[in-house]
């Protein structure tokens, strides 16, 4: 298994721990902590399957100066030249060369390869429900009541957030990340309820959980083979 599968198993593990706990003390965590307390406890899970803990830095060894050897006199010594007869050696002959071993054929990376297949699949799975959504949205949207356009006006005054009906939703929600747009659906509402409404959505404008959505849509392709993270 290559370092990287590694990696990513103990990322899922340990996500997978931290998001039973929650589980398991979100009985006990109901009423007492906020809805944005609890946002941020599911990010931090989504952070734990991505972000490995315990990096380290290996940094460069310094080098050891090595202090050169000290010279040493040697006295001179006075010789003799004796004229010495040294026979020629005989010459060798190499042996024929050996040809190289093959190398062996390296095995496909199947589980590389599986795992990029699935975390494709699902990615591509989530892009193309969203594009889908979208096109549908913008073949059938239809200007919003006056009523709705000015009730948003008084809840968004700087008009950063855009609002649309459409057939082609059954309830409301928001699209787009950079042009936020709210999309109601083409029944009517009441006041009452179309101010929360709005109100609900724009704040998920103002907290850019689409951002949000997506890091998890993210997350949850590359850990495809851990069931918990279809549930």
């Amino acid at each position: 298994m290559t370092p990287f599968l590694t990696t990513l198993l103990r990322l899922s593990l340990f996500g997978s721990l931290l998001a039973l706990a929650l589980f398991a003390l979100k009985p006990l965590l109901r009423g007492r902590v906020s809805r944005t307390v609890s946002y941020y406890l599911w990010l931090l899970v989504l952070l734990r399957l991505c972000i490995p803990a315990g990096l380290t830095l290996t940094l460069p060894a310094s080098p050891v100066a090595v202090p050169a050897p000290a010279a040493v006199q040697v006295p001179e010594v006075a010789e003799t030249a004796v004229p010495v007869t040294v026979p020629s050696p005989a010459p060798v002959t190499a042996p024929p060369e050996a040809p190289p071993p093959s190398a062996p054929a390296k095995p496909l990376p199947v589980l590389p390869l599986l795992w990029a297949a699935g975390a494709l699949l699902f990615a591509g799975w989530y892009l193309l429900g969203y594009v889908r959504l979208t096109r549908a949205v913008a073949r059938t949207a239809l200007p919003p009541e006056g009523e709705a356009l000015a009730l948003l006006g008084r809840l968004d005054p700087e008009g950063r957030v855009h609002l649309v009906q459409s057939s082609a939703v059954d309830t409301p929600l928001l699209l787009g990340i950079f042009r936020p747009t709210i999309v109601l659906p083409s029944r009517w509402m009441d006041p009452e309820q179309l101010r929360d409404i709005l109100a609900h959505e724009l704040t998920h404008a103002r907290r850019y959980d689409l951002l949000y959505k997506w890091f998890a849509a993210l997350t949850v392709s590359v850990h495809w083979f851990n069931p918990l993270m279809i549930l």
